[in-house]
């Protein structure tokens, strides 16, 4: 992938592009061709692919590094994506909540997570990718034909995310709490968002209310992103279409049209499955993630074709 790096002032150039290094990448593709059932007036085809991603370790960045951000979304900390020699490519690095030994989050004093400047959340690449193609033939005159596509695995950094948290406007900002009331109320009213963890100094566990518009602007302020990395696997029914032969010869057409057709169709019909539901993984802007992109599109439509 080229990348943009910084030029020396005497060149007189401010940035130049350059390739981004080697990679030794492996894996396997696996594809399967069936016909589930087969009979005079029904035939069924199905193709199922499944792709492995085994290895694809970075051997060589640019001239004099050895480790290049390829893409950051915003600023503050927020998670972009690194590739370095020795390591695989795409890693997820960022600001994130500080944690012990055991996995569990540090507090300070006030209930507030204390902050990881180099937290790695893992890598934008799938474990897996591939599809599932259906063909169902009826009477050599009406066909069905299902297509789903699916992922497994991959991180994303949200950025409309992270903004609409700050703003108070994603549904988590509004929830209620373990004791049933809004998390906006005021803690005194039994409202507030629970915060569980060890505390950074002692090591003993401790437990806080706070305050859900201190809480959330926090999460901001200190640059705690763990909330707005979500795990990209998705399943979902990429394309569904019915196709109808019509019967030239009953309509005694067939010394005037060779071949007519008529197809109904509908494009992205169905998120069967997705980590999080505000979002489309397998649409996202970006490599590292999403960045104020515009929500999925489904379509649906109509074709006739006619052949003289």
């Amino acid at each position: 992938i080229p990348v943009t790096v910084q030029a020396s002032d005497y060149s007189g150039f401010k940035t130049r592009m350059i390739n981004s290094g080697i990679i030794n990448k492996s894996g396997i593709d696996f594809m399967l061709n069936l016909e589930p059932f087969t009979s005079e007036s029904i035939r069924w085809h199905s193709g199922f692919i499944i792709s492995k991603l085994i290895k694809q370790e970075v051997d060589k960045v640019a001239y004099g590094t050895s480790q290049l951000v390829v893409q950051t979304q915003w600023w503050n900390g927020t998670p972009e994506m690194v590739i370095e020699v020795g390591h695989q490519w795409g890693e997820l690095y960022g600001s994130g909540m500080k944690v012990n030994s055991s996995g569990e989050p540090l507090l300070d004093n006030n209930g507030f997570y204390v902050t990881d400047t180099k937290k790695y959340y893992g890598s934008v690449l799938p474990k897996l990718t591939g599809g599932v193609q259906n063909s169902i033939q009826i009477f050599n005159s009406l066909s069905f034909n299902i297509n789903l596509d699916y992922q497994v695995g991959g991180k994303f950094f949200s950025l409309s995310d992270m903004w609409g948290t700050f703003s108070g406007l994603t549904e988590r900002t509004a929830a209620l709490n373990d004791k049933g009331n809004p998390v906006r109320d005021p803690v005194a009213d039994g409202g507030g968002v629970h915060v569980i963890g060890v505390d950074a100094t002692l090591g003993t566990p401790v437990e806080y209310y706070v305050e859900a518009q201190d809480y959330f602007h926090y999460l901001y302020n200190n640059r705690i992103y763990n909330g707005n990395v979500y795990d990209a696997s998705y399943l979902k029914l990429r394309e569904l279409s019915i196709d109808y032969s019509i019967p030239l010869n009953k309509l005694k057409l067939e010394g005037i049209i060779s071949d007519a057709t008529i197809t109904l169709f509908a494009q992205n019909p169905w998120m069967i499955y997705a980590s999080q539901r505000n979002f489309d993984p397998s649409e996202l802007s970006y490599i590292s993630g999403e960045q104020a992109q515009f929500p999925g599109v489904r379509s649906f439509g109509m074709n006739i074709k006619v052949v003289f």
